[in-house]
């Protein structure tokens, strides 16, 4: 179990262009049964709708994501995970929308070759 709270920012800079950041902090409440570290975390991704609000598959994004976790608690150029992938996201209906996104990491020890991720989200 951990908490992550961070601050996270959508902006549409120009047309159908959309861009999204984060920063916060993955700080791991159960340290004696995982060897987690309170780390910072943080990524920025950029990418294009292609599809409007009200139809099927409604507001089809897909984008390029970096994402990045740099421990605080010593060994930090060693252990810091930097990845990078390809995502999309769609309005299925009632502020709810579909996610799926790859992560290949770039550096670290790499414990896996890359990690997929689905999603159900609701917009409140």
């Amino acid at each position: 179990m951990a908490l992550t709270p961070r601050y996270e920012f959508w902006t549409n800079p120009v047309g159908p262009w959309v861009v999204r950041g984060s920063s916060g902090f993955f700080v791991p409440m159960n340290k004696a049964e995982t060897p987690a570290q309170t780390s910072f975390v943080g990524g920025i991704a950029v990418g294009r709708y292609f599809t409007p609000h009200d139809v099927p598959f409604g507001d089809l994004v897909f984008y390029c994501e970096s994402n990045f976790l740099v421990p605080l608690d010593g060994g930090a150029s060693r252990f810091t995970v930097v990845s990078v992938g390809p995502g999309s996201r769609f309005h299925i209906a009632n502020n709810y929308f579909f996610l799926a996104d790859w992560d290949f990491p770039v550096t670290g020890n790499k414990p896996d070759c890359y990690t997929l991720q689905v999603a159900l989200l609701k917009v409140f």
